[in-house]
């Protein structure tokens, strides 16, 4: 089988571009759901930013990865080094609407995302002898009055303040 080309590798020359492997769709969403990519241009598109500031906008990144991200995003055409620190080219400002309707579709839709996580986790059925089994109260195993609850089983007082 086949391995994906890392973000920013080059298509083969006569490659198909419905060809899983080399689609350019697949190796734009290859180098936006890099970790830090999408961080860095939201960062940038503010303005020009030396890469020191970059690395304290950016909590948790190390300055190898800043480093490895800022490299590959000057590559692909996004951003470019000016004697005032790094910036969005044109192709990278071109980045942002797309981005901000991303953005725009997870905070109008991530709750019903949440939801539908929620009832895919929740069993078919609770009672069902194959569900019960694999949601073992470790609590209830050791101290079986504690399975009603077992914040009642360690301080009685908290049946009272209900």
């Amino acid at each position: 089988m086949a391995t994906r080309p890392r973000p920013g590798t080059l298509l083969p020359v006569g490659a198909d571009p419905h060809c899983p492997q080399t689609c350019p769709t697949r190796q734009t969403l290859d180098r936006l759901a890099d970790r830090w990519t999408v961080v860095l241009i939201e960062h940038l598109a503010a303005g020009p930013m030396r890469f020191g500031r970059l690395r304290a906008a950016t909590p948790g990144i190390s300055e190898k990865m800043l480093a490895q991200t800022l490299r590959s995003l000057e590559r692909d055409g996004l951003i470019h080094t000016a004697p005032t620190g790094y910036l969005l080219t044109g192709l990278g400002h071109s980045l942002l609407e797309p981005l901000h309707a991303v953005r725009t579709w997870a905070r109008d839709h991530m709750p019903e995302v949440e939801d539908a996580r929620r009832a895919y986790d929740r069993p078919a059925n609770p009672a069902s002898p194959a569900n019960s089994a694999s949601r073992v109260n470790p609590v209830s195993a050791v101290n079986p009055v504690s399975a009603v609850n077992p914040v009642s089983a360690v301080n009685p007082a908290s049946q009272r303040a209900r």
